[in-house]
């Protein structure tokens, strides 16, 4: 442990939340070849509204998720 960095949880960065969705819809995306337009804004006030136990990483899978299993052009 030369360098400790403190990184906040991302309930406490709730404005990295949109960005960080919209990097991973795009991934997903590009993998799974479909073609997902965005986020509806109630879907994006959820997501910051929900605490995010398992942070970055729960976020990740939560897009994925959505992109793989849903039936719109649209994450609602």
């Amino acid at each position: 442990n030369v360098i400790n960095i403190e990184l906040p949880s991302l309930s406490e960065r709730i404005s990295d939340i949109p960005l960080l969705a919209q990097h991973f819809l795009k991934e997903v995306c590009e993998e799974a070849g479909k073609s997902v337009r965005g986020f509806s804004d109630e879907a994006v006030a959820a997501m910051q509204r929900y605490p995010w136990p398992g942070n970055v990483r729960e976020l990740q899978n939560v897009i994925e998720r959505a992109v793989l299993l849903g039936k719109s052009d649209v994450i609602r």
